[in-house]
């Protein structure tokens, strides 16, 4: 039974927004985040969610960007400048948070360093080593190959994912990819704020142009989807070009299903990106370590986040392969892209590298 005066201050709570905004979790901690989103070299994206409905805000100096009432925000940060540390606050009804600081795109001639990874899901300790590990590489950016969680629909999961990342994702930002264990949620969409179709998109980083493409189904066959990835390609002058998708045409693995799904894409793909100019692309979906090179472009499988590990399989040819938790580590610089596999414990196992004119 609630006693009576405990039943009146929840009343309180509830019925006031400005009293529930004040509520000891939100002074603690937000729900989610904050978190980074399309960061360009001359404005950024600040995301975080609030336990219950409030007005919010990020504070970069003495100027204050507002957010509307709500539990989502998506805050728009504008005239920043490239390659230039940006410290901000979030508000949220009378909670701050401490100060970040997060870093600009550079120039497109400028050296950078990012990293990729994919398929934490639902295995926490390993998912949690991993994102140590990325802290340690100094990444200005990070690119996901998806399976982010087990259920896509499920907000607690969601809950669990940004609650691991947030050490990393307040202070750089993530590029997805979308996965087959979203199942299509809607949730994917709201916590991920992307440009253009969302499901496809694409971005720069220095000398890096990546895209990031939608292979589930239906939509790895989209007729929509393979004509913007042709235009946006050949539009890109960038000499590093990178594709991230969930899954891969050459990736080996011991379930049909899964080469078949493999062959679907290698019936579609592989002209296109060698046609635009790829040199690499990252995936996931089968849970180990792979690396394959088809007509010059190296097609990786970097899916060993989290989630259980698999056997490799055959019917593809491969340059290196671990069953291994691990991420990848890429450096761009002047004529070289250049990329090592590092197992949890620190471990390079596999290296790679590319040169353009």
């Amino acid at each position: 039974m609630v006693r009576p005066c405990l039943a009146a201050l929840l009343a309180v709570l509830v019925a006031s927004p400005a009293a529930a905004c004040g509520r000891q979790e939100i002074r603690d901690r937000l729900q989610r985040g904050p978190y980074l989103q399309q960061v360009t070299r001359d404005s950024a994206i600040v995301c975080f969610q609030t336990f219950v409905e409030c007005e919010g805000g990020v504070r970069v100096g003495a100027k204050v960007t507002k957010s509307p009432k709500g539990t989502r925000h998506a805050v728009t940060l504008t005239d920043l400048k490239p390659a230039t540390e940006v410290t901000y606050v979030v508000q949220a009804g009378d909670y701050s948070s401490p100060p970040i600081t997060f870093r600009t795109a550079p120039e497109p001639d400028a050296a950078v360093t990012f990293a990729a990874f994919g398929d934490c899901r639902t295995g926490n300790a390993a998912h949690a080593k991993l994102v140590d590990l990325i802290l340690k590489q100094k990444p200005e950016f990070l690119l996901s190959s998806g399976d982010f969680v087990e259920n896509g629909t499920s907000s607690e999961q969601w809950d669990r994912f940004f609650e691991i990342e947030a050490p990393l994702l307040r202070s750089v930002p993530l590029y997805p990819s979308i996965g087959n264990h979203e199942r299509n949620a809607q949730e994917y969409f709201d916590v991920f704020v992307l440009p253009g179709e969302e499901r496809w998109y694409s971005g720069d980083w220095g000398p890096v142009h990546f895209v990031s493409l939608d292979t589930t189904l239906p939509y790895r066959k989209n007729e929509k989807q393979i004509a913007w990835l042709k235009k946006d390609l050949a539009a890109s002058k960038a000499p590093f070009k990178i594709v991230l998708w969930h899954h891969a045409p050459y990736s080996a693995s011991t379930d049909v299903f899964r080469q078949k799904e493999g062959e679907q894409l290698a019936a579609i793909y592989p002209p296109i990106l060698r046609d635009g100019g790829v040199c690499l692309t990252i995936g996931g979906h089968n849970h180990n370590y792979q690396r394959a090179e088809v007509d010059g472009i190296c097609y990786v499988t970097s899916a060993g986040g989290g989630a259980p590990l698999y056997p490799i399989g055959k019917g593809v040819e491969l340059k290196a392969g671990k069953i291994a938790y691990h991420i990848c580590r890429l450096r761009a610089e002047g004529k070289t892209l250049a990329m090592e596999a590092i197992d949890q414990e620190g471990n390079v196992f596999d290296a790679w590298s590319c040169t353009r004119p």
